[in-house]
């Protein structure tokens, strides 16, 4: 093979072609391409703008190598997704986007001159979805989870978990008896399983429509098995300890349920032992399509950000059995995290989520059990929570 022959097999393989270009980092927008920018360190002047002093630069060629390998993973040639259909003929992919505008749509630059150079020495001038005719795993994980929302309400509720492959509602789609690891799997490769250290803080609240105050740590924690009420992360007859990171906030949870004027006994728990839970508060941000490193993260974290506003939505009043369809969904999948979390993670203690009474208070459910909760010189092996009498206060729900 000549050198010519052999440069060009070269270039087709690894998709762009060379270039002595200079891109500094104020002339890219993705975050992880200005960091390999920086990481450079270079301080040749940019071929693109006019900065000066001129900020960190690198060969463009650094640049191209990210977006070509970025590109290959979510992308293809529409002519390798062309699919056969026996009445239509070739069908072709949705899209297709010209590579210019591909570039553009995910936020390589927005400096017309770099986006031209890039799109200019790319292998290849359209582009689609690959495998375009089945759901993208993001997309695939949100439409299950939508579907078993419903599916679990209206249809199948306790033997669910036996494999049914007709239940996956097209390509790509996760089967019912799925969800709940896929999104346990999506939780643990996100990394939201953390520590809560000892000493950690709660306020919770306990409402009485009688008039009654409440002062002992298992009167105003856990409630007893027998008491335990439906709720938004689990069922009647499983306890679990609700709480609130500020005092206003915990009394903000139970308003919902309760009538301005009944009395509201607070107090603050501190954890007597470390708990593990998992936090969903604020997803982290999904990484980009060009960081070689997390790149394989975004299906999982791009889930995660419209799980958890599922599971942060106000649900609607119970109905006259005291029952609520809406919880049924998130009280399936707190058990599974409970019990079923993969890896070496194993369980969980409880959840964190931002309040849907107040996005600035966190909120949680802690699998701690009545006899967990105890007063202060109370405390034994199994004590989870401990009270703190100098935090008790009482009053109408309406006075928060």
């Amino acid at each position: 093979m000549g050198l010519m022959k052999r440069h060009l097999a070269e270039i087709e393989e690894r998709g762009w072609a060379g270039t002595d270009a200079v891109v500094c980092t104020a002339c890219v927008s993705d975050p992880a391409l200005a960091d390999a920018v920086a990481g450079q360190a270079g301080s040749g002047p940019c071929s693109f703008c006019d900065t000066a002093p001129p900020q960190l630069s690198a060969p463009l060629e650094v640049v191209l190598e990210l977006v070509v390998d970025g590109i290959r993973a979510e992308y293809d040639d529409p002519v390798n997704e062309a699919a056969w259909d026996s009445e239509d003929g070739y069908l072709t992919p949705k899209g297709p986007w010209d590579t210019y505008d591909l570039l553009q749509e995910l936020d390589v630059s927005d400096n017309a001159a770099v986006l031209d150079e890039i799109a200019r020495k790319l292998q290849g001038t359209l582009w689609c979805q690959r495998n375009p005719y089945a759901a993208a795993r993001a997309e695939a994980l949100v439409w299950s989870w939508d579907q078993f929302r419903s599916y679990v309400k209206t249809t199948r509720r306790f033997t669910f978990l036996s494999p049914d492959p007709s239940t996956a509602d097209g390509a790509g789609m996760y089967s019912m008896d799925a969800v709940p690891a896929a999104i346990a799997r999506a939780v643990v490769d996100s990394n939201l399983v953390m520590t809560l250290p000892v000493g950690h803080r709660w306020w919770r609240a306990r409402v009485d429509s009688t008039g009654a105050t409440f002062s002992g740590a298992t009167e105003i924690g856990t409630p007893p098995a027998t008491f335990a009420r439906d709720n938004r992360m689990s069922p009647t007859g499983i306890g679990a300890f609700y709480g609130a990171s500020t005092s206003g906030g915990t009394v903000a949870e139970v308003a919902g349920y309760a009538n301005p004027t009944d009395i509201v006994s607070i107090a603050q728990f501190a954890l007597a032992r470390e708990l593990r839970v998992v936090d969903l508060r604020i997803p982290p941000p999904v990484p980009s399509l060009f960081d070689p490193e997390r790149r394989h993260l975004r299906p999982a974290i791009q889930f995660l950000h419209d799980f958890v506003e599922s599971i942060r939505a106000p649900a609607a009043p119970s109905g006259p059995s005291g029952l609520n369809l809406d919880y049924i969904p998130t009280q399936i999948i707190t058990e599974f995290l409970r019990y079923e979390v993969p890896d070496a993670v194993g369980t969980s203690d409880g959840l964190m989520w931002r309040s849907a009474a107040d996005p600035t208070v966190d909120a949680c459910a802690l699998f701690v059990t009545n006899e967990q909760c105890a007063d202060p010189g109370c405390e034994n092996t199994d004590t989870r929570m401990v009270l703190d009498p100098t935090t008790l206060t009482h009053c109408t729900v309406g006075a928060m």
